[in-house]
């Protein structure tokens, strides 16, 4: 828990969380976000599978054997419907994460740093 609290550990995990919700990415087109979780996991030192059903990822840490816990993260982002007329709001805009996807996606690589 001491990790999760100490400063430069939130101000990197809020900047994971952003570059995500930056790039979103429709479902089996997230190549950027699997570049990204993969750049963190490579810089943590953490095991990783790639490519899992086009640019899935499973990572672990430890034998993979009992006892172990699972975590589970979608990494798309989902097609919105668009009501403003802003050309640079349709532009960026067209998709979004929501449901907290990206915030899941950034603690789940905070959780596997130990």
């Amino acid at each position: 828990m001491a990790l999760a609290r100490r400063p430069d550990t939130v101000t990197w995990l809020k900047s994971v969380r952003r570059k995500i919700h930056e790039n979103p990415e429709l479902a089996f087109e997230e190549v950027k976000t699997s570049e990204l979780v993969r750049y963190e996991l490579d810089k943590m030192g953490i095991e990783y599978r790639y490519p899992l059903a086009k640019t899935g990822i499973r990572a672990w840490i430890g034998t993979g054997g009992p006892p172990f816990v699972a975590v589970r993260a979608d990494m798309d982002a989902l097609p919105i419907q668009v009501a403003s007329t802003d050309f640079f709001f349709l532009c960026v805009f067209v998709c979004m994460h929501v449901y907290c996807s990206g915030r899941s996606m950034a603690y789940c690589v905070l959780d596997n740093s130990g």
